[in-house]
């Protein structure tokens, strides 16, 4: 056989990356052991299979159709070695979990600790950042579980293809520094609110439109708050911001209270259809559940289910977050 899964790996490498150099680092080879194996096959098939560059390499019409037929290969060849691996390791090898900033700051910290307690071998990876780009690392294979609002997933990917389990709805808040000048109104108004800047993870097209609508506001509106806001996937920086300055921030309650800066900040009214997470847990439906995925997933339930009971006990003169009314 003349093409191997080996040169699949690498032509997929190199139109991924669009640079020998970089596959090369990817694959943990040398590039020019890279360039020397593309070179041979591509003298073996007669055929060239990138247009060479200084800035991109890009694959011809005969590299694009081995990209093609090739690709679903190699991603079963890398389930079928997953499983392999998890017949030799049952409790252990590596897990792979992704997460958009509202989810992982919710509940990453406790469900990895119970991870790491009763899995202590397993090489636990997580990717942090916007929904879209879990998602789209969880189709690549790149990960094997994602937890994403189900609302964004949704318009990315048909969920009937996916094995999804929903998690329960938390409500989210808009709150602000106890010194604010907001606070000075006799009445706070969506309107008021966005009359400052909003600081906040990533948010959909849809939260803002809904914003807007809220303060009755025409939907060419939408676009002027979602440039405005400060958008970090990083929540100590986010309230490091909100707390040293005049944005208000947009949370569910467990994220604000879990802050280190939580005594300095008020929940402000008012709430709005729409304005709370619908999170829950993706895997693709070809892929085999670990033991630790399993565990993994119970323990993000579990975590799931304590928030809740915590949002239902918290009141509103506790000492450590206060609210505005």
């Amino acid at each position: 056989m003349n093409i191997t899964i080996r040169h699949l790996k690498q032509i997929q490498a190199i139109y991924t990356h669009g640079s020998f150099a970089d596959a090369a680092k990817e694959l943990n080879i040398s590039q020019p052991a890279l360039s020397r194996s593309i070179a041979t096959l591509e003298g073996i098939l007669n055929v060239k299979l990138f247009d060479r560059s200084k800035i991109k390499n890009r694959p011809t019409a005969f590299g694009h159709h081995i990209i093609e037929k090739g690709l679903p290969i190699v991603k079963q060849m890398f389930l079928l070695e997953r499983d392999i691996e998890l017949i030799k390791n049952v409790e252990s090898g590596k897990l792979s979990i992704g997460m958009g900033s509202f989810g992982a700051k919710m509940m990453l910290g406790g469900v990895i600790e119970k991870l790491c307690t009763n899995f202590p071998q397993i090489n636990l990876t997580t990717f942090i950042d916007a929904a879209p780009l879990v998602i789209e690392k969880l189709e690549n294979y790149d990960l094997e579980m994602a937890l994403v609002d189900l609302r964004i997933a949704s318009k990315i990917i048909p969920l009937d293809e996916m094995k999804v389990f929903p998690l329960n709805i938390h409500q989210c808040y808009f709150f602000c520094r106890n010194t604010h000048p907001i606070l000075k109104q006799k009445t706070i108004t969506m309107k008021k609110i966005i009359d400052y800047p909003l600081s906040t993870a990533w948010l959909p097209d849809f939260a803002y439109s809904r914003m807007a609508q809220k303060a009755n506001l025409a939907d060419s509106f939408t676009l002027k708050i979602k440039n405005r806001a400060i958008q970090c996937e990083d929540w100590e920086i986010l309230f490091k911001i909100i707390a040293n300055g005049n944005s208000i921030g947009l949370s569910s309650l467990p994220v604000i209270m879990n802050s280190h800066l939580s005594s300095q900040f008020v929940t402000l009214p008012p709430s709005f259809d729409g304005c709370h997470t619908n999170l829950g847990i993706i895997v693709k439906k070809d892929m085999s559940y670990s033991p630790a995925m399993k565990k993994f997933q119970q323990y993000l339930i579990e975590e799931d289910q304590i928030l809740s009971i915590m949002e239902k006990n918290h009141k509103a003169k506790d000492k450590n977050f206060t609210s505005h009314t």
